[in-house]
Parts: structure tokens; sequence; C-alpha cells
């Protein structure tokens, strides 16, 4: 038999270190402000949900922020996003 993987909305927002700064230092509130981000030694890391991960894992620019329906966090690189998700236009 086959399956196909049923369709998935998912919120997402891509991480920029310049933007994200910016927004820390102006303290917004913007899309990574509920997010688990952390900083340590100038990188910052993305507490996940995935069991199999024992530390935060590193966020690099350009990286894409996931959460899905059950407002879990997970990081995704921006090629398997590209493969994987294309964006939904919200209804004005």
């Amino acid at each position: 038999m086959k399956y196909r993987k049923k369709p998935l909305m998912v919120d997402a927002v891509q991480f920029f270190r310049k933007n994200f700064i910016k927004n820390l230092r102006g303290r917004e509130i913007n899309e990574y402000s509920l997010m688990p981000i952390i900083s340590a030694a100038g990188h910052f890391f993305l507490k996940t949900n995935d069991l199999n991960l024992i530390q935060p894992q590193q966020i690099f620019n350009g990286d894409w922020i996931v959460k899905n329906d059950n407002d879990e966090f997970d990081l995704v690189k921006p090629d398997i996003f590209e493969k994987n998700y294309e964006r939904v236009e919200e209804d004005a």
C-alpha cells in the first residue's frame, strides 16, 4: 500500500541574526518573541521538543524556525524547508 503525508499548516520564520539582535535591543514584540531562543557566547540556539537532542540546536542565518500545530518548535535548514514547504497566502 502507498500513503501520502497529510498536509500540515505551520507557522515559520526565517532567522537572521541582524534582525533578531535589532529586535532584542528595541524590545519589540515580534515573531521571535515567544520562541525558545537562547544566546551564549555570541551564538543563538533553539530549544526544540526533539527528545533525541540533549542540547539546544545552534541557529545559523537563513535557518527556518517552524512552529507546528502542537506549539512545538523545530529548526529546519533552508534547502530542506524549500523542498518540504510552500507559502500559503493568508486571506486579507
